[in-house]
């Protein structure tokens, strides 16, 4: 039985999607540039773009996998009026929304992670389809591909998503890119976007000349040393291997989510879905931290 401690701040369906909706909102009128607010033929939408965004960040929380899911809950519990768009214009907003989603998340995270200083870099993969489909599938196949997951020393046709999170539990930045590209070749990029001094990672980040180079650029990157590195290149990282946990249990929230189970069709769904995803999770993430400090588990923000 779940202690009381947890149980004691639910709250209802319709008080998450108000909480949502006020967060979307004050971003949205105060980042997101007035080109696109003002947009032609804005005036004409049943709902406003807020509207749209809330309904799929409600949908996400609420364990709905897919658009078709998300839609018909909407529809039965937020808008029994029928005063929503029809299923394949809620299709399309949604994802014609995903750089105003990006935004939204951008400012939202900056706020939660002022004055950090350190992130943690890590990497997990997205299956697309099972196993046995591995040489037929081609959804998605301008980015994926079939690679080898080396922790169910398994192949998998899918993608391989990069993430950079701070230590309090809250995603920065990511790159999604087929399963073939080696962690070390995104090291530099997301680096540079973090715009964090220290950077934490696994052995599979260790390229001296990257790191050199980011050095030069005031960025530190902390990575465990090989068994046949010099004892001079070995550094105490007793420690490290308990902050690298953090980066760990936000990708296993992240799958619980829904990112083992993307059904885009295109690139522009996927980005949305995955940055819908992302702002879920944060938004979360932050209900639980004001109730218990420093957890990362998402789920006490339900």
């Amino acid at each position: 039985m779940r202690s009381s401690k947890y149980t004691e701040h639910y709250t209802d369906t319709f008080i998450t999607f108000k909480e949502i909706m006020r967060t979307v909102s004050n971003i949205y009128h105060n980042c997101v540039p007035d080109k696109i607010k003002n947009r032609r033929n804005t005036d004409q939408l049943k709902q406003r773009d807020t509207v749209i965004i809330a309904c799929v960040i409600w949908g996400i929380i609420n364990g709905y996998t897919s658009q078709r899911a998300t839609y018909r809950a909407v529809c039965s519990v937020l808008f029994p009026n029928g005063d929503f768009p029809s299923r394949s214009r809620f299709t399309r907003l949604s994802s014609n929304l995903a750089y105003i989603i990006k935004i939204i998340r951008y400012f939202f995270i900056k706020k939660l992670t002022k004055g950090e200083l350190v992130g943690i870099i890590d990497s997990f993969p997205s299956p697309l389809c099972k196993p046995v489909r591995n040489r037929q599938a081609k959804l998605l196949n301008q980015i994926a591909k079939v690679g080898y997951n080396s922790t169910k020393k398994s192949y998998f046709y899918g993608l391989k998503i990069h993430m950079i999170v701070t230590k309090t539990g809250f995603p920065i930045t990511y790159s999604i890119t087929n399963p073939g590209v080696h962690d070390v070749k995104v090291l530099e990029t997301l680096s540079e976007e973090a715009n964090l001094p220290n950077i934490l990672g696994d052995k599979g980040y260790i390229s001296h000349k990257i790191h050199e180079k980011l050095a030069l650029k005031g960025i530190t990157i902390s990575v465990p040393p090989r068994k046949n590195m010099d004892k001079s290149e070995k550094l105490d990282h007793s420690l490290l291997g308990k902050q690298r946990k953090t980066v760990e249990t936000v990708c296993s929230s992240l799958e619980k989510l829904g990112c083992q189970n993307f059904n885009s069709r295109s690139v522009k769904g996927l980005e949305s879905r995955f940055e819908s995803i992302l702002l879920a999770y944060s938004v979360l993430l932050s209900r639980a931290q004001r109730r218990f400090e420093g957890t990362l588990k998402y789920s006490l923000g339900y």
